[in-house]
């Protein structure tokens, strides 16, 4: 584990962090092996390097999505070289840690867990009965909800979440025909929303309530792009989103220790926004986090999302023109773009990027 953080230190195109993280999965999966219902409590150092693995286990794939997920907390088990063992630790390993003892935002808070389903759902592996179909058979309409809580409204209590607002995907469905329409995914989607929409967690400061509260806007914006995955460039609900989750980032001091784990809800924005104002807020703050930490893979990640975006302007820019010589105006206004792009573009660059 240590010499996974070496590498990303280090940064570079080719970082070797892959190997090390593959490394510190056979050395997981020997210690946790046989915990099927022991209830003695992990040790400080056990709980922290887990937690520590599950959150890079988890992040490392919204950008470079090769396998299966080590450690599945919905299922509570651990993926041993194809198999799954069961692990009843697993589960609660996680949400037992005090409060103000919190190392990192995801682990113990539930949010990693769904981004983990929301990975799966994008690369097919959840089950219709994983989402709760069952509790939803009769209604094929799925809400999306704009984020309408500030932290403003809830960091009194130094809790994060209660999305208000919605807006039904199956309108959306009904103005873009074009889409397609897969119900068993919806459904699962369902699932996934209920449980963001539901989430709320106190954290014991402001700054990684911050932090929380921009992973689930992030959460947001990556599962609306599974079930859709292009988008009108003037889609006022993604906007709403993006909006909320620049205001939490905007709160994220430069200086403080919660910015460690800021870079995926960075990621997310970064790749989602298109006007220069707002991609200028992106690199500043992930600029300040590099000056602050001085690690190199975070400097990777500001020249990816560079050329990222020229590469963007370029196709759409390419659509425009197209849209114009064969569409009306009317049609132009609603040209749509994959948000996905960016996968290929990272991988056509041979880029092994870590958030």
């Amino acid at each position: 584990m240590l010499l996974c953080q070496w590498s990303t230190c280090e940064g570079g195109d080719q970082s070797p962090w892959r190997i090390h993280l593959n490394a510190s999965r056979e050395l997981v999966r020997r210690k946790v092996e046989g915990w099927h219902g022991t209830s003695e409590p992990l040790s400080d150092a056990t709980q922290m390097l887990l937690e520590w693995f599950f959150f890079h286990d988890v992040i490392s794939m919204v950008t470079f999505p090769s396998r299966s997920f080590y450690i599945n907390l919905e299922g509570g088990t651990v993926e041993t070289v194809g198999n799954s063992s069961p692990s009843d630790t697993l589960p609660t390993i996680f949400n037992r840690r005090p409060v103000s003892e919190l190392l990192w935002v995801g682990p113990n808070d539930g949010l990693l867990e769904i981004l983990e389903r929301i990975l799966a759902l994008r690369r097919g592996e959840l089950s219709i009965s994983e989402a709760n179909h069952d509790d939803h058979s009769s209604d094929t309409s799925i809400q999306l909800e704009s984020p309408g809580a500030t932290l403003d409204a809830h960091s009194s209590a130094g809790g994060a979440g209660g999305l208000t607002g919605s807006r039904r995907i199956s309108t959306e469905l009904r103005d873009q025909p074009g889409k397609g329409f897969d119900v068993e995914q919806l459904f699962q989607g369902l699932a996934i929303e209920d449980a963001l929409r539901e989430w709320c967690f106190s954290y014991p400061n402001l700054q990684q309530l911050a932090v929380g509260a921009s992973y689930q806007c992030a959460a947001y914006i990556m599962l609306y792009f599974t079930l859709y995955q292009t988008y009108p460039s003037d889609d006022s609900n993604v906007r709403s989103w993006v909006e909320s989750l620049m205001q939490h980032l905007g709160v994220i001091s430069a200086t403080d220790n919660a910015q460690t784990c800021a870079l995926f809800p960075l990621f997310i924005c970064g790749v989602t926004v298109k006007n220069p104002q707002d991609r200028e807020f992106v690199i500043e703050k992930v600029q300040a986090y590099s000056r602050w930490s001085g690690m190199g893979y975070i400097d990777d990640v500001v020249r990816f999302l560079v050329d990222w975006w020229q590469e963007q302007d370029r196709l759409d820019a390419a659509s425009s023109a197209n849209s114009l010589s064969t569409s009306t105006d009317e049609d132009h206004c609603h040209s749509t773009t994959n948000w996905w792009a960016w996968e290929s573009f990272m991988r056509q660059r041979g880029l092994q990027l870590i958030l």
